[in-house]
């Protein structure tokens, strides 16, 4: 899977999230450089109330409730993979 892919990917769920989860406006900056993509997404929801949300993946279930574990994991992944081929 590549990072542009894992990237699109996120920047997708994490906007739907906040338009699932949050209160409108929901704002989405993009910034980029070379080799670099930096996607921010807010709204003006309180967020979770757990604090330790996405830190680990919730069990299946069919609302989904993996978007905030995947953004966290995605981004995790995206640096190593990017870090993996500038040692290369």
């Amino acid at each position: 899977m590549s990072s542009t892919f894992v990237r699109d990917f996120l920047g997708c769920a994490a906007v739907n999230n906040a338009q699932l989860h949050g209160r409108p406006p929901v704002v989405v900056r993009v910034w980029s450089a070379p080799r670099r993509v930096a996607i921010t997404v807010t709204d003006t929801g309180t967020g979770p109330t757990d604090p330790y949300a996405g830190l680990l993946p919730r069990p299946a279930s069919p609302d989904g409730g993996l978007g905030l574990w995947m953004a966290r994991t995605g981004n995790r992944w995206i640096r190593s993979s990017l870090a993996g081929r500038r040692r290369s």
